[in-house]
Parts: C-alpha cells; structure tokens; sequence
C-alpha cells in the first residue's frame, strides 16, 4: 500500500518555493527516523508536515485532491530565484544582432576592435553590471551596462591601437563587487 504525504516547501527545497509530495510505502511511513533521513537528504532546514496521525506514523496520508490543489497553489505562488545568472561570457571580433562573431582568445591588432559579450539569463530586476578591461594587470577601462528582466544580454567594445599588444582580461562584475567570470585573452600583430 503507498501513502502521499505532503511536506511544506522551504527556500532549499529543489531550490524552489514548490511543495514536494512524496509516496512512501508502509515501510517507511512506519519509520520515523528513515522519514527524517529522507526530509534530511533533501536539505530541507526546517520542514513541516502539512498533517499530522495519530496512528504509527507521525504523518497522515493527504488525500489525491487536496495534493493536487496544493501543488497547484505552489506552483503558481512558486517565487522565482532572486539572484543574477550569467549564462555566457566570451570574447568576439564583432558582435552583430547581440550574437557574437568571431569569438577567440587571440586577437590582431589589425582587426581594429574586441568585444566582450555577455548573456544573462536570468535577471530579476533592472540592474548595472560592470565589464573591467584590464591590460597587463592594470584597468584600462570600464564600462557600465544596464540589465533588465528577464533575460538580457550585451556588450562593450575596445578600439585597438599598437601599444594594445600583450595579455588583457575581462572581469564581468555587479556594483557590489561580485566577480561573474573573468575572460582572459592576447592581442598580437
């Protein structure tokens, strides 16, 4: 015989707001302790059982009904993650309809500019990013590029000249600091 239990959602629960419903055999639904394991390996830091049984088990089993509404009031009051990610970082001759060209590690100084483009794919709210231009360890410039929701992407661009030649990196920052990646790359002749 297999029970539904429900168990409440917590912040990192499958990284989501979702409830989880679980069946459990006889067995398990017996064992407390094998129930706490299992409420443990999926690090929920302070669970709660939506009902409680006063029979063997500390959990009663829900109904299909009331799992089914449950789980749909989840998904659709699921809070989305609130935290910036950057899909793609990568280094281009040229960028042209927010698509990178040419993408490399080595550039000539003859092919006149370097982009560095980014793609974020999940941008909760407006906010700047910084790309860092950095040639021999020191910052050469830094441009400033606004994001908005939900996905975004973009690019800034460096013009070459002769005295460019040598090791340059990227670092794609946010205004507090935090580094996204770091793109390293060479210009030569």
């Amino acid at each position: 015989m297999t029970a539904c239990y429900l168990l409440a959602p917590s912040k990192s629960l499958f990284c989501s707001q979702v409830p989880l419903i679980m069946f459990l055999n006889n067995s398990r639904r017996d064992n407390p302790a094998g129930i706490q394991k299992l409420i443990q390996a999926y690090a929920c830091p302070k669970p709660f059982v939506a009902l409680l049984d006063s029979g063997k088990s500390s959990m009663k089993p829900v109904s299909y009904f009331a799992a089914v509404f449950l789980l749909f009031t989840g998904l659709c009051h699921a809070q989305k993650p609130k935290t910036l990610h950057l899909q793609q970082a990568v280094m281009c001759q040229r960028v042209e309809n927010l698509t990178p060209i040419y993408p490399s590690a080595v550039f000539s100084v003859s092919s006149g500019q370097v982009c560095c483009f980014t793609s974020f794919d999940r941008v909760p709210s407006n906010t700047v990013i910084y790309h860092k231009w950095y040639h021999r360890d020191e910052l050469s410039t830094q441009t400033r590029l606004r994001l908005y929701p939900k996905k975004w992407s973009t690019y800034s661009v460096i013009q070459l000249r002769e005295t460019d030649k040598g090791p340059w990196r990227v670092e794609i920052v946010d205004q507090s600091g935090h580094v996204f990646d770091v793109l390293r790359f060479s210009i030569t002749d």
